[in-house]
């Protein structure tokens, strides 16, 4: 229920996944839905033992609105697996500038034997073609900037749709776009329910995993061994840091925001602040990212879209040219003046 990282037991550390399976009689109603913002829900209990299990079950066992290097630590150690998500747009970037083919298309093709039409799948370099063609568009016709960046947003988002479409764990696999808009036009589901069976692929999810766990692997070692570098420059101010104490458990400064032991606080507190915001932002935008919130990932994907053509009618040329004289204007009345 909480996003939290740094617990400590690691020991005690477990994982519960609950799969649901959902029947809907008109899934665009459920897409619609996402325009709505969540309502509150307020929880009351009547002793202070019930609000204390409520908070740690909604919080987490660790506050980590308080101040204390555990908890710095703690947001730290998250930021670091959240930036996992480069590692699906470094495998786009590869597979964008070496022409590696990642589009299936089916294509029909004439059986002879047989006189009839069987359809084969052929991988084609589509995005690496799309990107070939737009620079070259855009380097001859620089107006058009506004209109390829707001395609980039949506190109983006269908890059790593279409990676996670391919996730052998049938599980993690991303509901694909058309489905969305096939939906969002109709009402109803493009294929009707999924059945997935017991162990399904499961030789390639097990070699799918031991090769991201083996990645991870190595950018761990690789940051450690420029960590253990930093350490080595740190170690006066680590031992300063020890005699004062770690304040992961306890909160030795005056509630009301009076006097504190830690002479540290009065930095620290607001890097821990701003580490929760960041945080934050990045767990919602990985989230968008890699499909985890595909409806909110396919407006957006959607919406960046037809921003793009509806841009690509207005006259940047013309709206730059004469927005760059007012201001040139303006500035040489002032110099006159």
């Amino acid at each position: 229920m909480f996003e939290q990282k740094y617990e400590k037991d690691p020991s005690k550390h477990c994982t519960i996944t609950i799969r649901l399976r959902m029947e809907l009689d008109d899934e665009r109603t459920l897409l619609l839905s996402n325009f709505n913002y969540p309502s509150m829900v307020y929880v009351n209990v009547d002793n202070k033992k019930d609000f204390r299990v409520l908070n740690q079950t909604i919080i987490g066992n660790v506050d980590l609105r308080r101040y204390g290097l555990g908890n710095i630590n703690a947001y730290v150690e998250e930021l670091l697996d959240l930036l996992t998500v480069y590692y699906f747009l470094e495998d786009g970037a590869i597979s964008l500038f070496l022409w590696r083919s990642s589009s299936i298309i089916p294509i029909p093709l004439l059986d002879l034997r047989n006189f009839s039409l069987k359809w084969v799948d052929l991988g084609l370099p589509l995005h690496s073609i799309l990107a070939f063609l737009c620079a070259t568009r855009i380097i001859e016709h620089p107006e058009l900037i506004p209109t390829y960046s707001l395609g980039c947003i949506a190109w983006l988002l269908i890059v790593t749709m279409e990676m996670t479409s391919h996730n052998p764990n049938p599980w993690k696999r991303s509901k694909p776009m058309s489905k969305m808009v096939y939906s969002l036009i109709v009402g109803k589901n493009a294929t009707g329910a999924q059945t997935i069976k017991p162990n399904e692929n499961l030789d390639a999810l097990t070699e799918h995993d031991k090769k991201w766990k083996q990645r991870l692997k190595d950018a761990e070692e690789k940051a450690a061994k420029r960590a253990l570098e930093y350490a080595k420059e740190q170690e006066e101010y680590l031992k300063q840091m020890e005699e004062i104490g770690d304040e992961r458990d306890t909160d030795i400064s005056t509630k009301l925001g009076g006097f504190s032991v830690d002479p540290t606080k009065r930095w620290l507190l607001p890097i821990q602040e701003w580490l929760g915001i960041i945080c934050e932002w990045i767990r919602v935008l990985k989230n968008i990212i890699i499909w985890e919130e595909c409806y909110i990932s396919f407006w957006i994907a959607l919406g960046s879209f037809l921003l793009s053509i509806i841009s690509y009618f207005i006259p940047w040329a013309f709206i730059t040219r004469w927005a760059l004289r007012i201001i040139g204007k303006f500035f040489n009345s002032s110099i006159v003046i």
